[in-house]
């Protein structure tokens, strides 16, 4: 019997859901003191940009387009006060 192989697409999909996440632990780790700092955030993001970030009293929330190859996927990053990070896949990016 033949394996049907993973189509292109969601192969691709499946390299944007790992780099999401690779992303979320990066910043997860770089939260030092449960504050993510500019320095933290720069440094976790590398050569990737924020398309936003929004500092409130007790936590940063950030949005960073991830991408590979053709396809390309929004997410919202949030800090929370477990120092922990959690993602969220967006419909849209924002302005």
């Amino acid at each position: 019997m033949a394996v049907a192989s993973p189509s292109l697409g969601a192969l691709i999909l499946i390299c944007v859901l790992l780099a999401a996440e690779r992303l979320r632990t990066r910043l997860e780790t770089a939260d030092a003191d449960g504050t993510l700092t500019d320095r933290e955030i720069t440094e976790a993001l590398g050569h990737v940009r924020a398309h936003s970030v929004d500092r409130g009293e007790d936590r940063a929330v950030l949005v960073v387009q991830v991408a590979a190859s053709s396809w390309a996927q929004c997410y919202s990053y949030t800090e929370l006060s477990t120092r922990t990070v959690q993602a969220r896949a967006l419909e849209e990016c924002g302005g």
